[in-house]
């Protein structure tokens, strides 16, 4: 009976400590061409599909970003900084968002992409996730 009771606690700690989380991942060559069109897809899963969620990212000066499949959100690129809002999640818990990165001609070396993810919950509850940075070089 106490084994059961230690397994109970155990599988009760564990499933409080994964609710709560949003997974963020981000698919996109390492190696960028300068001068052309390079994709990013990004993919976030919920725990719930209540609330609304933006999404944004920090743009290094001199990369043009262009608007590809963003299904239900809202799509902005102002100042070096990509915006995409969600007022309603679907019900699968998921989004996938897609977009072009077009690096300047005479750009090149290497920055990290990364983003984060602000969700709201009864308008109150605001949770942040931040995305796990991806190295990107931008080769001629």
């Amino acid at each position: 009976m106490r084994n059961f009771t230690v397994l109970l606690a155990a599988i009760f700690f564990v499933s409080s400590a994964l609710k709560g989380q949003i997974r963020i991942e981000c698919n996109t060559p390492t190696v960028w061409t300068a001068g052309e069109l390079n994709k990013v897809e990004i993919k976030i899963n919920f725990d719930s599909a209540e609330g609304f969620v933006r999404f944004s990212q920090d743009i290094p000066e001199g990369i043009g970003i262009i608007q590809d499949d963003v299904p239900s959100g809202d799509f902005s690129w102002y100042n070096n900084r990509l915006n995409v809002v969600w007022l309603t999640l679907p019900a699968n818990k998921q989004i996938i968002f897609s977009y072009f990165a077009k690096p300047g001609k005479s750009m090149n070396g290497t920055f990290n992409l990364e983003g984060r993810v602000v969700h709201i919950t009864g308008g109150k509850t605001r949770r942040v996730f931040k995305m796990n940075s991806v190295s990107v070089t931008i080769a001629h």
